[in-house]
């Protein structure tokens, strides 16, 4: 009976903890962040900046993102990515772990990873008819 009592008490001792995680509020992510490439490659394209055919290798500094969260309600939340040519909608998810975000543009799945409350690593990965690339950015709050 002292072993059943010590895995009852175990797996309530696990779910406590999930419960507790997934009641912890969601980082305010809203406002404008800003940054370059940290690497990756990209072919195609053209929405948001030159198109790169054949694909090409990106470096830190080629071109500047912008991001924009404008309205957050809980874990979701609504705003854009912008660069040269234009500006993209998108929606997306804070997870549970308060960290990792999920992200979908027009025609690009991203996933970023905050890294503190103003630093966060955006990447992209996409392949359609008009670009395969698989990238990240490195974006500061202002």
């Amino acid at each position: 009976m002292t072993e059943f009592k010590a895995i009852a008490f175990g797996f309530a001792a696990v779910l406590l903890t999930g419960a507790v995680a997934a009641q912890e509020a969601a980082p305010d992510i809203t406002g404008k962040w800003t940054g370059t490439y940290t690497g990756g490659v990209r072919g195609g394209g053209g929405e948001l900046h030159e198109a790169y055919d054949p694909p090409r290798f990106v470096e830190a500094g080629d071109i500047t993102f912008t991001l924009m969260i404008d309205e957050q309600k809980g874990r979701g939340f609504v705003g854009s990515l912008g660069a040269d040519f234009g500006t993209q909608a998108l929606q997306g998810v804070i997870r549970l772990d308060n960290k990792t975000l999920l992200i979908v543009d027009e025609d690009t799945s991203l996933t970023a990873t905050l890294l503190s409350s103003d630093q966060m690593e955006f990447c992209a990965h996409s392949q359609n008819p008009s670009e395969r690339l698989t990238t990240c950015l490195s974006l500061t709050r202002e």
